[in-house]
């Protein structure tokens, strides 16, 4: 999502006093968001931030105290395919070395339920606030962005949007970045690790809607 954001604008950098020096992806530093968001309200930017913001709080701050100048972006998918991510970037990353099965054991029902309750937070009919989901972006991405640039208001025609899906399309971005980071998900991919009592302890530990029914 944030790689098709600032494709889609020409974001300003964000000042060095107000990054997240934890990130190197673009990020306000979370307890200078206020701050920052008070500071920059009345120009035109546009900044793009990556955050993980899961408290009311934080909702209130973005959707819900007057600032008409910012937007709120989230990506949805299905809680499965997330547990399954989450397990290949704890290898990659965390130096976890279990197997999956370890993995879903220890923390799979409670890593699925935080990322539930943060897509709650971040859902719900509201002008500035936007909900894209991976399937769709994966199976019409070229429909999926052009709803995104249209709620941010550019403006853009059918050309500039089929360009920002090339050149954001999974290959492509690897190819240009040449990260070791990425790894690319596949729709549908936890039923090569999940069993189906796995399965079971998600369906009756997760709101319904968890599990997306494009990944079926």
């Amino acid at each position: 999502m944030l790689n098709i954001v600032r494709q889609l604008v020409t974001p300003v950098s964000i000042e060095p006093e107000w990054k997240n020096p934890k990130w190197n992806s673009p990020s306000i530093s979370p307890d200078k968001l206020g701050g920052f968001i008070k500071a920059h309200d009345l120009e035109v930017g546009p900044y793009v931030s990556k955050n993980h913001l899961s408290s009311a709080a934080d909702r209130k701050l973005l959707l819900e105290s007057g600032f008409k100048n910012v937007y709120v972006l989230n990506i949805t998918r299905d809680i499965r395919d997330v547990v399954v991510s989450a397990y290949y970037h704890a290898l990659r990353v965390d130096g976890y070395r279990g197997s999956f099965a370890e993995y879903f054991s220890e923390r799979g029902v409670n890593v699925a339920k935080r990322v539930c309750l943060y897509n709650e937070l971040w859902s719900g009919e509201h002008d500035r606030l936007h909900v894209s989901s991976y399937e769709r972006m994966q199976l019409d991405g070229v429909r999926e962005i052009g709803q995104l640039a249209g709620f941010l208001g550019l403006g853009l025609d059918a050309e500039k949007i089929v360009e920002v899906h090339e050149k954001t399309r999974f290959d492509a971005w690897k190819e240009r970045t040449a990260s070791a980071h990425m790894r690319k998900g596949i729709i549908g991919d936890w039923k090569n690790h999940l069993s189906a009592s796995d399965v079971d302890k998600l369906r009756v530990n997760l709101p319904a809607g968890a599990f997306a029914p494009e990944a079926d």
